[in-house]
């Protein structure tokens, strides 16, 4: 069954300044050099507090995996992890490491984007999947919440019914005929696709019928 999928986004990300790509701070944070890897908040910038030299912390030196690769705007320096140094809360556009830290947050805009653009199209992918009902629509939703993708949101499309029918029973008490039928009779509706079972509405007509006992809904 073909349904259709009200959620449409794009992948665009604004243009990132190299403030945006800083960890900031209400007030400067003093600390070894260790503690100032770059996390989810963004690189950080701090300097020397003995001299004041400023620099970019990048990661753990692959050269000298006890030392930490930083950039002073000139070049990469591996710098001891029990540096004292500040972090950094706000660049200058005079400071050395401004265009390399403006090149970083480019790249990082750019690789958002695509990142953005490649988790869509594996979305739309699962989605055309289940419209052709290659993964059933539990499938398809455990899917997009298990790597937090949007929801799929279908268009709802209400069928309203009505069923006539009889049957006869042996009874001698009509009441007991009647009871059994609002107790158990009801429309079956567990074999249709992407059912709603909040949605399921239904009124039950019983008319007795004294010759035969039989009932209509």
């Amino acid at each position: 069954m073909t349904t259709t999928d009200d959620t449409t986004s794009t992948a665009t990300t604004d243009p990132l300044e190299p403030n945006d790509c800083v960890a900031s701070s209400a007030t400067p944070v003093t600390g070894d050099l260790e503690l100032f890897l770059p996390g989810v908040f963004g690189l950080r910038v701090v300097s020397i507090n003995s001299t004041g030299q400023p620099a970019i912390v990048l990661s753990r030196s692959k050269e000298e995996p006890s030392s930490i690769a930083v950039h002073t705007g000139q070049a990469i320096e591996a710098w001891a992890p029990d540096t004292p140094v500040t972090l950094v809360t706000a660049l200058s556009d005079q400071t050395p490491y401004h265009d390399v830290l403006s090149q970083f947050c480019t790249a990082v805009a750019e690789a958002q984007a695509e990142h953005i653009q490649v988790l869509q199209e594996i979305r739309q992918y699962a989605i055309t999947a289940h419209e052709n009902e290659e993964i059933c629509r539990q499938g398809l939703d455990d899917f997009l919440d298990s790597f937090g993708l949007t929801p799929y949101m279908s268009s709802p499309v209400t069928i309203n019914y009505e069923i006539r029918g009889s049957y006869t029973v042996e009874c001698d008490n009509p009441s007991f005929a009647v009871a059994d039928a609002k107790g158990y009779l009801r429309p079956d509706l567990s074999e249709i696709d992407d059912f709603l079972p909040e949605s399921s509405v239904f009124t039950l007509v019983i008319r007795i019928d004294q010759r035969g006992a039989s009932a209509d809904s």
